[in-house]
């Protein structure tokens, strides 16, 4: 089975979402806990995208049958970026983002 890893900003624009609802992905998507605190920061100062994206993600899988988890730790050291690559290089999983650094540094790494 597939992992998919996406980080924030593939959640927050719906793309994540969008992928699921138009059957081009499948598997199982990983999200990690420090995406979570970052949504939950954004959320507390009034930005509310990222958490109308990760509605949206949670809808598009349970509709789609897709499975959706939640893994690692939030950290107060490192970046939402960085614990999302290394978490997909540990699983060998895919990184699913709308953001040309992340894009650029995941093929860096040989994600």
């Amino acid at each position: 089975m597939e992992l998919i890893l996406p980080d924030l900003s593939a959640i927050q624009l719906k793309a994540a979402a969008y992928l699921i609802d138009e059957g081009q992905v499948r598997g199982r998507i990983l999200i990690h806990r420090q995406i979570l605190k970052e949504v939950e920061e954004q959320a507390s100062q009034g930005d509310v995208m990222a958490m109308e994206g990760l509605g949206e993600l949670r809808r598009a899988c349970s509709e789609k049958g897709v499975t959706l988890d939640y893994i690692g730790e939030a950290s107060a050291e490192k970046s939402s970026r960085l614990l999302v690559l290394e978490e997909a290089a540990r699983l060998g999983a895919k990184v699913m983002t709308c953001d040309p650094v992340s894009a650029r540094l995941a093929k860096s790494m040989g994600i």
